[in-house]
This record gives C-alpha cells, structure tokens and sequence, in this order.
C-alpha cells in the first residue's frame, strides 16, 4: 500500500481565520486532485501566533 503525503507550505494570515481558512480550502482541493492522501498543515495554520488576541479568536465549541 502507499500512502502519498503532502505538506502545505503557506503564509498564515496573522489573526484571519477566516482568510487562512479559505486558503486551506484550496490547498486541499490541489492535493485531493492530485490524489494526496494526507495533508499536513502548519501548526497554528488558522490564526497565527497571534497570541494577544486569543480570546476573540478561540473557539468556544459548541
């Protein structure tokens, strides 16, 4: 069995979840066409390390 493996390399909108979500989105529609199986991310892909504003930008969960 293989496993094709792909890492996204991108530049994180600094406290923009919803801008780094929609380049995620189109990261992962390249690699599915080119038939990746696992796609890895930077960590803190969604907002960055943008530390000073984490209680507006955490997720509460629902």
């Amino acid at each position: 069995m293989t496993l094709k493996v792909a890492i996204a390399q991108m530049d994180i909108a600094l406290g923009q979840p919803e801008i780094n979500q929609v380049t995620v989105a189109q990261y992962a529609q390249r690699a599915a066409a080119a038939g990746v199986d696992v796609l890895v991310y930077p960590e803190m892909w969604q907002t960055g390390y943008a530390l000073d504003q984490l209680p507006t930008l955490a997720d509460r969960g629902g």
